[in-house]
């Protein structure tokens, strides 16, 4: 894996574990939206520590779905 594929899936990793960590402490239901907005306070440098090094932009999904990035190497 390359260096910046490998810091995505870091950063992917990281989205999907806050993400459902937020899910859980707001018992929502596969399907319900989530937003970066929402999972900041969760992040401990916030939204801003997590930039896809290929210059990909990270899209969330709902609850229940892995998080992805639109940089096409990175899946």
């Amino acid at each position: 894996l390359s260096v910046q594929r490998r810091q995505c899936l870091k950063n992917l990793e990281t989205i999907a574990r806050t993400k459902a960590e937020y899910v859980n402490d707001h018992s929502l239901t596969n399907g319900s939206s989530v937003t970066a907005e929402q999972l900041v306070e969760y992040l401990e440098d916030g939204w801003k520590c997590l930039r896809c090094p290929g210059r990909g932009t990270y899209t969330i999904h709902p609850a229940g779905e892995p998080p992805t990035c639109s940089e096409p190497t990175h899946h």
